[in-house]
């Protein structure tokens, strides 16, 4: 069984963790209650922390949606463990899957090969960027530096508008369990109206099959899984809008990131 669990910070420039799942205990020795509220920093190798807070600004000026980042995290024991983390950045807060790194394990290297980019954090504390898919825009060559004011200005702009659930993965009808603010403020969805439905109450029958196909992929093979579909806000009336939704899959819960999607032009 592959360790992994779930974790929400904050977009400051010393991000503060702002939920952990349970399984982090089993995977690092800490309680949810013992990391919340700490700033990542304090948990980061000091050889590793620079770059890694550089990445973090880089994800927030970019509004990283899946970054795959290698690094060490510190055990409750005394000891850095080698942990991946998938990233996504959503609108005012980052949402990870993290894993311990096995680069040997299948499930890795299906991650590796489902996500947007693959950042290696070397024990010398540089960041190699080991892959890119061929669609993501090249990022300028310049030091995400935080006295940076370009890189802040960057940092603070206006982002798009991105919500965030976390989904039971032991229910077939895949339970909502936590809906971040934004499907509020940014959407105009009932946050509270939302917790405890299925996912399938928000969907057109047409769509999940080919959701239920994407979830299986996630859960079983550990890949980083899209899908565009219709967002249904009131069925009686035929009202909906078109998202774009990343998934991936932990031991307690699938991770899912939504934003509107892109109108196509043919």
């Amino acid at each position: 069984m592959e360790l992994s669990c779930v974790a929400i910070y904050n977009n400051a420039v010393d991000p503060v963790f702002l939920y952990f799942s349970e399984s982090v205990t089993e995977m690092l020795g800490w309680t949810p209650e013992e990391l919340v509220g700490q700033t990542s920093s304090t948990f980061l190798h000091t050889d590793e922390a620079g770059a890694l807070q550089q990445l973090h600004l880089r994800n927030i000026a970019t509004e990283s949606l899946t970054s795959l980042i290698t690094y060490r995290f510190l055990h409750k024991n005394g000891s850095y463990v080698q942990v991946e983390s998938i990233v996504h950045y959503c609108y005012d807060l980052l949402v990870t899957a993290n894993f311990l790194r096995d680069e040997t394990s299948l499930k890795h290297k299906v991650r590796a090969n489902s996500t947007d980019e693959l950042i290696m954090v070397q024990p010398d504390g540089c960041a190699q960027l080991v892959q890119v898919r061929k669609y993501r825009r090249a990022e300028e060559e310049h030091s995400w530096d935080s006295q940076n004011p370009m890189v802040m200005a960057k940092v603070t702009a206006r982002k798009e508008p991105r919500f965030f659930l976390l989904l039971n993965r032991f229910t077939d009808n895949l339970q909502i369990v936590w809906v971040s603010d934004q499907a509020e403020r940014s959407f105009g969805l009932d946050m509270q109206e939302m917790y405890g439905k299925t996912l399938y109450h928000y969907m057109q029958e047409s769509d999940i099959v080919a959701m239920k196909t994407q979830i299986d992929l996630a859960k079983q093979m550990g890949m980083v899984v899209r899908l565009r579909f219709e967002w249904v806000v009131d069925r009686e009336n035929d009202a909906s809008f078109t998202v774009e939704a990343i998934f991936d899959c932990t031991l307690d819960g699938i991770i899912m990131i939504i934003r509107r999607a892109f109108q196509i032009i043919i």
